[in-house]
């Protein structure tokens, strides 16, 4: 994240996930915990002070569409993704958890001039799909984070929008202080079988080719 307007991205290991469920200050998991029972033992709010709740701040997705995931929050930072195809631009965006300020976002589909654009024809790009489906990965020693894209849109038939489609289908490695993307992997260029890539990366330590 950017350090002069929002926490750095939060340093989740695998001893801090299995100590989720007592962990009141985060929410590292869709369900909360390995248990998945969805409890937060925060008790700021409680029987006799709900009625007083008033909204800190307010996010309006786009269009018609509506929110259903849970977002996962960290030290201070709420991310979310982008779900379905039906007339979106994908994206992955940081939020500051506080204040609802928006600490970054990154188009999975490029718009005009920017890189891979050229394979988007006319205003193809304005709903050219691409969600985020599922949950990414994170590497603390270079800073990335892996998440793979879904399918372009339409989805099953590519007519409007001849080309690539980049970068649909694709394993992204993103800058998790500016959210730039620095490098990408396409599996289905122009996929017209809602195939999509987003399986959540697995990352391991391995030699390849020779190399560590």
């Amino acid at each position: 994240m950017v350090l002069t307007v929002a926490p750095v991205l939060a340093q989740v290991s695998s001893s801090r996930l299995a100590t989720n469920a007592t962990d009141a200050g985060n929410w590292l998991m869709y369900s909360g915990a390995y248990t998945s029972q969805r409890f937060s033992p925060l008790d700021q709010i409680s029987s006799t002070n709900v009625s007083r709740l008033k909204p800190l701040w307010v996010y309006q997705p786009p269009g018609v569409g509506s929110l259903e995931g849970t977002p996962v929050v960290a030290d201070g930072v709420m991310y979310g993704i982008s779900g379905g195809e039906a007339g979106i631009r994908g994206f992955l965006d940081a939020y500051d958890a506080r204040t609802g300020k928006q600490v970054w976002r990154l188009h999975t589909v490029p718009s005009p001039g920017e890189p891979g654009s050229e394979t988007w024809p006319g205003d193809s790009w304005v709903h050219g799909a691409g969600a985020t489906w599922l949950t990414g990965s994170y590497d603390p020693a270079l800073k990335l984070l892996y998440w793979g894209t879904g399918n372009p849109g339409p989805d099953w038939n590519g007519d409007a929008r001849k080309g690539d489609n980049l970068f649909t289908c694709s394993l992204l490695a993103i800058d998790v202080e500016t959210g730039k993307m620095r490098w990408h992997f396409q599996f289905t260029p122009h996929d017209v079988h809602d195939w999509d890539a987003n399986q959540i990366p697995v990352l391991v330590d391995a030699d390849f080719g020779g190399r560590p």
